[in-house]
């Protein structure tokens, strides 16, 4: 019943999206019941392939312990495609008898796939001309080699190799949606947004009437055209794919990224409360659902409702998706929420492999949390794995001046590894505030006076009044440091320097003790 069921859907023009995932879990306990026979494990490639359920499809291909030569192959067609190179040389290798005879464009692959992992482009020249002298033809074997060159130039972003491919490609009618997608950012990438919007906009028209069966074209296309300024076409296409990808959560995942990067945060803040509700389907939404909520609602300057939706997105915690994970907690920290963004990525702590990335994201999070502790911990952890890394002395005595540790040695590293003239307003201002914290007044009057206040932020502006502050009243001025510290904005200090401040007003408030005659 099953085999016959899957047969007849081949003859069918187009499927509803109820059929699709009804034909999707009968493939798979057709295969369950024939122990992945080989002549059904060809229909259902068949009807995967068609219906673009390729990540469905190489699930499936992976747990197979036999495969016929024209299956080997199609396996390892996707998992390139996807970009797991690893598992593709390893099912390569595996399946190299099959392959031998059945795949004639591996060699285009392979090729390819050297290109690609070189860090240069200029250092895989070999690997293209290789690629360039078999697409020339009008066979299979030219064709992949077209599409194998189009990804190369894509990857390394050189739009004069891509364009010139691609007109072949098209020439050849084998152009697909993502390849145009990818054209427009390229020509974005080169300055040549009048370009990329001309050639988004003709080809509307083509995409309208061009079904598209996977996801993350679907999703990629979106972005592209955000990306060239006709925003409204990404949310055309996302509402004309919903009904077949409705109830996959990337689909409402990248809707709400969309929303948020065009700045849509009522309709936002709607998605997310839609999301909360969503069917069985969509449940593992629950976390981007609060997610998405709480970067809207901050977006809105409404902290108190952002801060209530990170705090249930925390009790979801910890989640799985360490990319998700990295991503939220720069959310967090965009709309000024420290504190949360701190919380949730420590909960993450034991699942994340990126050692560095979680650390550096440590440090930004404990310092808009302005928690002491977990900076130095951050600091700490990044000398001992990166020390080689570009502003180490930067953040370390960044990190001496916020938790108020000695800072002469760390003051020190940094004068020798910079000239003054390479500095920037930050690195001065920090520099005088090393020399504030030990009691060298005259050196930091010196270093005050060579930074331009208006180039500061909000936060560096509190810190260089801070300075000034201590400066004033250390050196007896008390009546211009009053005057100071009105204008002080002491919510963007650290917590450490607010509380120096705290005390330092006490200096300049507190009345002399009275004298009496005895």
């Amino acid at each position: 019943l099953y085999r016959m069921v899957l047969t007849n859907s081949m003859s069918m023009e187009s499927l509803d999206p109820s059929d699709i995932r009804d034909l999707t879990k009968r493939s798979e306990k057709l295969l369950a019941i024939t122990s992945n026979n080989l002549s059904d494990l060809d229909l259902v490639i068949s009807f995967m392939n068609r219906q673009g359920l390729h990540e469905q499809l190489t699930d499936i291909l992976l747990a197979c312990e036999k495969l016929a030569p024209n299956q080997a192959k199609r396996l390892v067609e996707l998992l390139f495609e996807s970009g797991s190179y690893g598992s593709f040389n390893q099912v390569k290798e595996q399946h190299a008898a099959q392959l031998q005879g059945a795949f004639p464009e591996l060699k285009a692959y392979e090729s390819a796939l050297t290109v690609l992992n070189q860090a240069i482009f200029e250092t895989s020249l070999e690997g293209v001309r290789f690629l360039n002298s078999m697409a020339d033809g009008n066979d299979e074997l030219s064709a992949i080699s077209r599409k194998l060159l189009l990804q190369i130039y894509r990857h390394f972003e050189l739009l004069d190799g891509y364009a010139s491919v691609f007109r072949e490609v098209k020439k050849n009618q084998e152009d697909q949606p993502v390849q145009h997608a990818a054209y427009w950012e390229l020509l974005m990438a080169a300055k040549q947004p009048k370009k990329a919007i001309f050639e988004a906009a003709q080809y509307w028209p083509l995409l309208v009437n061009r079904p598209i069966s996977r996801l993350n074209e679907v999703l990629q296309i979106a972005h592209a055209y955000q990306q060239v300024g006709i925003p409204k076409k990404s949310f055309e296409l996302l509402d004309q794919t919903q009904s077949r990808f409705e109830d996959e959560a990337a689909y409402w995942v990248g809707y709400g990224d969309l929303l948020l990067e065009t700045e849509h945060w009522l309709q936002a803040t709607a998605l997310a409360v839609k999301l909360r509700s969503q069917k069985a389907g969509v449940k593992l939404l629950k976390p981007y659902a609060y997610y998405l909520e709480g970067i809207s609602q901050g977006k809105l300057n409404r902290r108190p409702s952002a801060s209530n939706a990170f705090s249930e997105l925390i009790k979801l915690s910890p989640l799985k998706d360490e990319t998700n994970v990295l991503n939220m907690v720069n959310g967090m920290l965009s709309v000024g929420l420290g504190a949360e963004a701190l919380e949730f990525l420590q909960l993450h702590d034991a699942s994340l492999q990126d050692r560095v990335s979680y650390s550096l994201l440590l440090y930004r999070s404990a310092k808009a949390a302005g928690n002491s502790a977990a900076l130095s911990e951050a600091d700490q952890a990044l000398f001992e794995l990166r020390s080689d890394m570009p502003d180490t002395d930067v953040r370390r005595l960044e990190t001496a001046i916020l938790v108020l540790d000695d800072t002469v040695k760390a003051l020190e590293s940094f004068l020798a590894s910079r000239s003054e003239a390479v500095m920037d307003d930050t690195h001065r201002l920090l520099v005088a505030c090393a020399y504030m914290l030990q009691e060298n007044d005259q050196k930091a009057a010196q270093w005050l006076k060579t930074i331009d206040k208006n180039k500061l932020g909000n936060r560096e502006s509190a810190i260089y009044a801070f300075v000034n502050v201590e400066w004033l009243v250390r050196n007896g001025r008390s009546e211009e440091a009053r005057k100071q510290l009105v204008l002080l904005s002491r919510q963007d200090l650290f917590p450490t320097q607010a509380f120096r401040l705290e005390a330092l007003e006490l200096q300049i408030t507190t009345p002399a003790p009275l004298l009496f005659d005895q």
